[in-house]
């Protein structure tokens, strides 16, 4: 009969919960922010349509002298 060898282990995480978690974070964050918007957004920008007047462009500045 044959001896039998032993097979080595290959070599454990140390840690699979943690790393599998710290990849599932960003995706979680990245979920909310596109179902519910981002919280940089400022308040009053949108597509809503304003009554009154067009804006106007501002005037140009005079040119400026070389110093």
């Amino acid at each position: 009969m044959s001896a039998r060898v032993p097979r080595e282990r290959p070599p454990r995480r140390p840690f699979p919960r943690l790393t599998g978690a710290a990849g599932l974070i960003p995706a979680a964050a990245a979920a909310l922010v596109l179902l519910l918007g981002s919280p940089l957004a400022e308040s009053g920008t949108g597509t809503v349509a304003r009554s009154g007047p067009a804006p106007t462009a501002a005037a140009p500045l005079p040119a400026a002298r070389p110093a």
